[in-house]
């Protein structure tokens, strides 16, 4: 209940003049580096809004609960976890209003490893923004601060993993 008050009260008075819009693609890379071997890829962060933003990136490991719901943890306290194979080049990035920035995403993998990993990349907004300061209907003031993050997926397969794309259903069931 307080949080959907919460999420209603924001709806309510956000203002294109406080509007912030970033966008990152892609937003999953799939590396193939095989064991002892590097791949690079690049991520486009653009700043789509109105005033600069400061980010900063980190890794994290996730894995999926029971209901599907993904959870967050650490960098490398994951078995599947690919994080510690990652550097990232900037390790934070200045955004102008309207400019992209190319952040490099580096997997090392090791000589021996899990086939299949993964790990997830934010990108979080960290510099101070002003507070929008509006009124209630009874009247009591409100200040409300936006901060932007993205999440990018980081998976790795090894080579001699076959990416069979086939995909059979032998039941369906309601």
């Amino acid at each position: 209940m307080f949080w959907t008050a919460i999420v209603a009260i924001t709806c309510c008075y956000m203002t294109p003049s406080h509007a912030q819009s970033i966008s990152a693609y892609p937003s999953r890379i799939f590396f193939q580096a095989g064991p002892g071997q590097s791949e690079v890829q690049t991520v486009h962060i653009t700043n789509e809004g109105t005033t600069p933003l400061l980010m900063d990136l980190q890794i994290k490991d996730w894995l999926r609960d029971s209901l599907g719901e993904k959870v967050y943890f650490p960098a490398t306290t994951q078995p599947m976890s690919n994080a510690k194979w990652i550097t990232l080049q900037p390790s934070q990035l200045q955004i102008a209003p309207g400019e992209t920035k190319e952040l490099t995403v580096r997997l090392t993998a090791p000589a021996e490893g899990a086939l299949v990993t993964n790990s997830m990349l934010f990108i979080t907004q960290i510099n101070e923004q002003q507070p929008v300061f509006k009124k209630d209907a009874s009247g009591r003031t409100m200040g409300i601060v936006f901060r932007v993050e993205i999440g990018v997926h980081l998976y790795n397969t090894f080579p001699q993993v076959s990416p069979n794309k086939d995909l059979e259903f032998e039941a369906f069931q309601e």
